[in-house]
Protein backbone atom coordinates (compact mmCIF):
# COMPACT_ATOMS: atom_id res chain seq x y z
CA UNK A 1 0.00 0.00 0.00
CA UNK A 2 2.78 2.58 0.97
CA UNK A 3 4.65 1.86 -2.32
CA UNK A 4 1.39 2.38 -4.60
CA UNK A 5 0.94 5.98 -2.33
CA UNK A 6 4.45 6.86 -3.05
CA UNK A 7 4.32 5.76 -6.77
CA UNK A 8 0.51 7.98 -7.61
CA UNK A 9 2.58 10.71 -5.32
CA UNK A 10 5.67 10.89 -7.72
CA UNK A 11 2.99 10.64 -10.63
CA UNK A 12 1.20 13.57 -9.42
CA UNK A 13 4.45 15.54 -9.20
CA UNK A 14 5.38 14.50 -12.78
CA UNK A 15 1.98 15.72 -13.97
CA UNK A 16 2.76 19.02 -12.15
CA UNK A 17 6.16 19.65 -13.49
CA UNK A 18 4.84 18.81 -17.03
CA UNK A 19 1.84 21.34 -17.01
CA UNK A 20 3.77 24.07 -15.31
CA UNK A 21 6.83 23.73 -18.09
CA UNK A 22 4.78 22.69 -21.31
CA UNK A 23 6.79 20.79 -24.36
CA UNK A 24 8.29 23.34 -26.84
CA UNK A 25 5.80 23.20 -29.84
CA UNK A 26 7.18 23.46 -33.54
CA UNK A 27 6.48 27.29 -35.11
CA UNK A 28 3.46 27.02 -37.81
CA UNK A 29 4.73 28.68 -41.03
CA UNK A 30 4.05 30.99 -42.08
CA UNK A 31 4.33 33.68 -39.43
CA UNK A 32 3.06 36.88 -39.18
CA UNK A 33 5.14 40.04 -37.99
CA UNK A 34 5.49 40.11 -34.39
CA UNK A 35 3.86 43.45 -33.86
CA UNK A 36 3.06 42.73 -29.95
CA UNK A 37 5.82 44.91 -28.54
CA UNK A 38 7.99 47.52 -30.37
CA UNK A 39 10.20 47.29 -32.38
CA UNK A 40 8.36 44.51 -35.36
CA UNK A 41 10.07 41.72 -35.82
CA UNK A 42 9.64 39.98 -39.10
CA UNK A 43 9.09 36.40 -37.55
CA UNK A 44 8.63 34.43 -41.33
CA UNK A 45 12.53 34.89 -41.60
CA UNK A 46 13.96 34.45 -38.15
CA UNK A 47 11.64 31.58 -37.45
CA UNK A 48 10.76 30.13 -40.74
CA UNK A 49 12.86 31.49 -43.27
CA UNK A 50 12.28 32.55 -46.89
CA UNK A 51 12.66 32.65 -50.36
CA UNK A 52 13.35 35.86 -51.71
CA UNK A 53 15.71 36.67 -54.72
CA UNK A 54 15.62 33.07 -55.75
CA UNK A 55 17.39 32.27 -52.55
CA UNK A 56 16.93 30.70 -49.23
CA UNK A 57 17.41 33.08 -46.57
CA UNK A 58 17.12 33.67 -42.70
CA UNK A 59 15.91 30.94 -40.46
CA UNK A 60 17.57 31.12 -36.90
CA UNK A 61 15.72 30.37 -34.38
CA UNK A 62 13.69 26.03 -33.89
CA UNK A 63 12.31 26.22 -30.43
CA UNK A 64 12.82 22.74 -28.68
CA UNK A 65 15.08 22.06 -31.71
CA UNK A 66 12.26 21.39 -33.96
CA UNK A 67 12.10 22.62 -37.62
CA UNK A 68 8.96 24.11 -39.05
CA UNK A 69 7.45 22.19 -41.94
CA UNK A 70 9.28 24.97 -44.06
CA UNK A 71 12.62 23.63 -43.33
CA UNK A 72 14.31 20.50 -44.14
CA UNK A 73 16.74 19.83 -42.36
CA UNK A 74 19.45 17.92 -44.90
CA UNK A 75 22.63 18.52 -42.59
CA UNK A 76 23.75 18.93 -39.29
CA UNK A 77 24.07 21.51 -36.51
CA UNK A 78 27.86 22.34 -35.60
CA UNK A 79 29.33 23.99 -33.16
CA UNK A 80 31.04 27.38 -33.56
CA UNK A 81 34.44 27.53 -32.21
CA UNK A 82 34.16 30.90 -29.39
CA UNK A 83 30.38 31.02 -29.12
CA UNK A 84 28.64 29.86 -26.05
CA UNK A 85 26.98 26.84 -25.59
CA UNK A 86 23.61 26.05 -27.65
CA UNK A 87 24.49 28.49 -30.33
CA UNK A 88 25.63 26.68 -33.19
CA UNK A 89 25.47 26.62 -37.35
CA UNK A 90 23.05 24.36 -39.37
CA UNK A 91 24.47 24.16 -42.61
CA UNK A 92 23.15 22.65 -45.93
CA UNK A 93 19.40 22.92 -45.40
CA UNK A 94 16.38 23.75 -47.56
CA UNK A 95 13.54 26.34 -47.04
CA UNK A 96 10.23 25.96 -48.92
CA UNK A 97 8.47 29.09 -49.27
CA UNK A 98 5.17 29.52 -51.47
CA UNK A 99 5.88 25.68 -53.50
CA UNK A 100 9.23 27.13 -54.29
CA UNK A 101 12.12 25.37 -52.34
CA UNK A 102 15.78 27.03 -52.30
CA UNK A 103 19.52 25.45 -50.04
CA UNK A 104 20.59 27.59 -47.36
CA UNK A 105 24.57 27.06 -47.08
CA UNK A 106 24.69 27.82 -43.03
CA UNK A 107 22.65 29.63 -40.68
CA UNK A 108 23.64 30.96 -37.04
CA UNK A 109 21.07 29.55 -34.74
CA UNK A 110 19.73 30.82 -31.24
CA UNK A 111 20.38 28.10 -28.61
CA UNK A 112 17.05 25.52 -28.85
CA UNK A 113 16.05 26.31 -25.16
CA UNK A 114 14.92 29.30 -25.99
CA UNK A 115 11.15 29.77 -26.71
CA UNK A 116 9.63 31.76 -29.55
CA UNK A 117 8.69 34.62 -27.26
CA UNK A 118 12.47 34.47 -25.60
CA UNK A 119 14.02 35.07 -28.98
CA UNK A 120 12.35 37.82 -29.41
CA UNK A 121 12.70 39.52 -26.28
CA UNK A 122 16.06 38.70 -27.17
CA UNK A 123 16.07 40.31 -30.04
CA UNK A 124 14.28 43.95 -28.71
CA UNK A 125 16.50 43.74 -25.84
CA UNK A 126 19.45 44.14 -28.05
CA UNK A 127 17.87 46.73 -30.56
CA UNK A 128 17.17 48.83 -27.23
CA UNK A 129 20.14 48.71 -25.73
CA UNK A 130 22.52 47.94 -28.20
CA UNK A 131 24.50 50.07 -30.64
CA UNK A 132 23.45 51.30 -34.30
CA UNK A 133 25.50 50.86 -37.26
CA UNK A 134 25.19 51.99 -40.75
CA UNK A 135 22.65 50.60 -43.56
CA UNK A 136 20.45 50.24 -40.21
CA UNK A 137 22.32 47.82 -38.32
CA UNK A 138 22.72 47.15 -34.86
CA UNK A 139 24.48 44.90 -32.21
CA UNK A 140 23.49 44.01 -28.72
CA UNK A 141 22.71 41.54 -26.03
CA UNK A 142 20.29 38.87 -25.70
CA UNK A 143 19.74 40.32 -22.34
CA UNK A 144 18.01 37.69 -19.58
CA UNK A 145 15.51 36.45 -22.08
CA UNK A 146 17.13 34.02 -24.01
CA UNK A 147 20.40 32.76 -22.73
CA UNK A 148 23.34 30.60 -23.74
CA UNK A 149 25.96 28.76 -21.64
CA UNK A 150 23.64 30.76 -18.77
CA UNK A 151 24.80 34.31 -19.94
CA UNK A 152 23.57 36.73 -22.52
CA UNK A 153 25.21 36.34 -25.56
CA UNK A 154 26.04 39.09 -28.44
CA UNK A 155 22.74 39.76 -31.57
CA UNK A 156 24.04 41.44 -34.24
CA UNK A 157 20.67 42.47 -37.19
CA UNK A 158 18.62 44.93 -39.52
CA UNK A 159 16.64 47.22 -39.33
CA UNK A 160 14.33 48.75 -42.62
CA UNK A 161 13.14 51.99 -43.08
CA UNK A 162 10.26 51.58 -40.88
CA UNK A 163 12.18 50.33 -37.81
CA UNK A 164 11.14 47.21 -38.35
CA UNK A 165 13.88 44.58 -37.36
CA UNK A 166 14.09 42.40 -41.02
CA UNK A 167 16.65 39.95 -39.58
CA UNK A 168 18.73 39.01 -36.34
CA UNK A 169 21.08 36.23 -35.54
CA UNK A 170 23.44 35.40 -32.69
CA UNK A 171 27.05 37.59 -33.52
CA UNK A 172 29.10 34.20 -33.60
Amino acid sequence: MKIRIASLAVMALLAGLMASHPAAAQVTCPQANSTTAAPVVHNQHIFCGEVSSGKGKGFHSRPGGLNPASVANTGTPAAIVGAPAGIYNLRNFNITQGGVTRTKAISTMYPDACAQADVLAAIRNAVATGVRGANGQFTGSSGTHCQAGGAPFNIIGYLDGAGEVITAWPNY
